[in-house]
């Protein structure tokens, strides 16, 4: 029965790790013909403890989030400012040359041309506008000062995310260790009611027991090791 159960799962697991090849290469941008494989499988299953794992520097500014905020900050800054400029007189110069034809016949017309010319200067200044553009300059200031107060925002909220992830990444690099010496443990326990199962000295089912348990304690194992290696990826992403 344990056997059917384990072969059972062992086809379920590799049926998953097709579709997550497959996901992988349209992520990728990859044909799903093409054929891939992962390099550094052998670094996650051979998993070293670090006494201090690297903690990268807090680095908001380098986030997609920022760059972003920054732009729609600077569009802000930049529609208050138009805004305000539009109190001001505008002076522009203007020239004009062209030629005009007269005749009886249509034909005429094109025969000699009178050309003229013009220059000058334009002044506008729009100086009665009631409440107008001071209400739309109150309001383009108050959406530039919340952009400003949201960047702030985020980043401490971004901050806390960082923080909170380098305390998960020390919480599941211990759970590594702990886990590890489980399943250690739970080998030895096993080889030692095998070998007394066979030599007569142990049930049946304190061999199962056993089996079992360190079953349970390589599934520890391995996801611990999956939650160390989210861990650091969040850590990174937090981090920016």
């Amino acid at each position: 029965v344990n056997l059917n159960n384990i072969t059972s799962q062992i086809a379920t697991t590799q049926n998953n790790l097709s579709y997550s090849y497959n996901v992988l290469k349209n992520y990728m941008g990859l044909p799903q013909s093409a054929a891939i494989g992962l390099s550094d499988t052998s670094r996650w299953l051979t998993f070293s403890t670090e006494p201090n794992p690297y903690i990268p520097e807090f680095n908001y500014a380098a986030t997609t989030t920022y760059l972003q905020q920054q732009a729609q900050i600077s569009l802000y800054d930049f529609n208050r400012k138009n805004i305000k400029a539009g109190a001001y007189p505008s002076l522009s110069a203007y020239a004009r040359y062209g030629a005009n034809g007269f005749g009886d016949n249509f034909s005429d017309a094109f025969g000699k041309f009178y050309d003229y010319s013009a220059i000058g200067l334009k002044l506008s200044w729009n100086i009665f506008t009631g409440l107008r553009r001071s209400a739309q300059y109150k309001e383009a200031t108050i959406d530039f000062e919340n952009a400003l107060n949201n960047l702030k925002l985020n980043e401490d909220n971004q901050n806390v995310q960082f923080q909170n992830a380098i305390i998960s990444l020390h919480r599941t690099d211990s759970s590594v260790s702990v886990n590890r010496d489980n399943m250690r443990l739970a080998r030895e326990v096993y080889d030692n009611n095998q070998l007394a199962y066979q030599q007569g000295a142990a049930d049946l089912s304190a061999l199962l027991n056993a089996e079992n348990s360190y079953k349970d304690a390589q599934n520890n194992y391995l996801q611990s090791l999956l939650d160390y290696y989210k861990a650091q990826l969040d850590l990174n992403k937090s981090a920016g």
